[in-house]
């Protein structure tokens, strides 16, 4: 068998480790997290809930809405393609809000 070099064409994206300063210093968010993306509930009534709900969201000052979910970056840009207005973050290494 001979060797792979590359599978799926370019990778467009970085690894970027970023805190929560990076992201949300200097503005109104809301953050929320999914037990799993693309899991029934998730995807039939969380989801759906925040993209109905987002233009009222902003009117009350908000400046972006945030998902936070265990899965990895991949899976996220999955659902970001399924829900565009929200940001969705990964949180795989479990580090978020551990200080919390």
């Amino acid at each position: 068998m001979s060797d792979i070099t590359q599978i799926g064409g370019d990778n467009p994206f970085d690894w970027k480790d970023v805190t929560s300063a990076d992201l949300f210093k200097g503005k109104r968010v809301v953050i929320f997290s999914l037990p799993g993306a693309f899991t029934p509930t998730c995807s039939t009534t969380h989801l759906p809930g925040y993209e109905s709900n987002y233009e009222a969201i902003k009117a009350c000052g908000v400046d972006e809405i945030y998902c936070l979910s265990v899965n990895d970056a991949f899976v996220m840009r999955l659902v970001q393609e399924c829900i565009e207005s929200i940001i969705y973050c990964s949180n795989m290494m479990r580090k978020a809000f551990t200080s919390v």
